[in-house]
């Protein structure tokens, strides 16, 4: 328990944890495997050697209570299988599952940590092809020359079952997978646990720089260009176009390393189009000028028939309303038309700021 439980220590929060189990026939062993997944929180589980079809064991009893995604490839005979549990905190997808025969059986899902992704293959070999990867045979070399055509690092160094590492893991970011180590076979199992974890963390890149031009000292980079010996230094020069070019370079660029700072740029990428980017910019300005103070009347007191100020939000809605109804009555004849400034002072609802 000591061994498992240090396993788990060393790895941070960034790290999710992987552990393949070779359960040779899961049925009877699903209360202690249970109980092991649960008490050291595993992200990823592989069991190999299921011994399973959905009619003895199902996908519920699988997820353990509804803990795990379940993506399996069972044999069609007895005996070989496997089965992918993915926590179901983790958003995953199943690439694809198959039994290509008796002695091979895979399973693989498309799985998201953090901001990243990874395909997790689960694959089974049956002891029918009897070759350790530790065991330099013909067939042994080819497996490795496969691997390595397709970049997999195997990480595990330590026999798994007896002197041989049967159960091994390959990754194309070696770099990611940390603390990989063989632990100790759990009760009614003959072959030893690998566990490891993966740091699913992405590196931020660093920020983003570019010469910030409205910052420059333009008093002393004009000074330093009129204080060149143009003539002299290009007279100095091959008279051929790209050494002129050259030697202009030669003196501009330490003015601009001088006088021109940096400054950081955000790194996401924005897809608006340059007129719609200034449109956007130019409409944020004028609401930020234009918005209203917090408890500001977005309308202005208004005179009721009765000659009273009113600045309640309901009552100034109300008097609206009331007149707004009398301009659209169909059944009265609607009024001349007037001056808008007799109109004002004709009207039943007045500004306090007219006459």
């Amino acid at each position: 328990t000591t061994q498992y439980a240090l396993s788990q220590k060393q790895s941070s929060h960034k790290l999710s944890s992987f552990c393949l189990i070779n359960t040779r026939s899961i049925g009877y062993k699903l209360p202690l495997l249970e109980d092991f997944v649960n008490t050291f929180d595993y992200s990823v589980v592989g069991f190999t050697e299921t011994w399973i079809s959905p009619g003895t064991v199902n996908d519920g009893m699988l997820s353990f209570n509804n803990r795990f995604t379940v993506y399996r490839a069972d044999r069609d005979n007895s005996g070989g299988g496997v089965a992918l549990l993915v926590s179901a905190d983790l958003p995953s997808t199943l690439a694809f599952s198959h039994s290509f025969s008796p002695y091979c059986q895979t399973v693989a899902a498309t799985t998201h940590f953090e901001n990243s992704q990874f395909l997790i293959c689960l694959v089974y070999r049956s002891p029918s092809c009897d070759h350790a990867f530790n065991n330099p045979s013909h067939h042994s070399n080819s497996l490795l020359a496969l691997t390595s055509s397709l970049s997999l690092k195997q990480c595990v160094s330590d026999p798994t079952r007896g002197n041989n590492i049967l159960d091994v893991v390959l990754t194309t970011h070696p770099h990611r997978v940390h603390n990989c180590r063989v632990l100790p076979p759990l009760p009614k199992l003959d072959h030893s646990l690998v566990a490891f974890s993966l740091d699913a963390s992405i590196p931020r890149p660093p920020p983003l720089v570019i010469r910030d031009y409205r910052s420059a000292n333009w008093d002393r980079i004009q000074y330093e260009i009129a204080a060149v010996d143009w003539d002299t230094l290009l007279a100095q020069s091959d008279q051929t176009p790209d050494a002129l070019y050259s030697a202009f370079l030669d003196i501009i660029h330490p003015i601009i390393n001088e006088n021109v700072p940096y400054r950081k740029i955000s790194s996401k990428p924005f897809l608006l189009p340059k007129k719609s980017q200034r449109l956007l910019r130019k409409s944020r300005k004028l609401f930020k000028h234009d918005k209203l103070k917090d408890n500001a009347s977005s309308i202005p007191a208004l005179i009721d028939e009765l000659g009273v100020s009113q600045t309640d939000s309901q009552i100034k809605v109300d008097l609206l309303a009331h007149h707004f109804s009398k301009c659209f009555n169909h059944n009265v004849p609607p009024p001349l038309l007037l001056p808008p400034s007799l109109l004002a002072t004709r009207s039943l609802i007045r500004s306090p700021f007219l006459p």
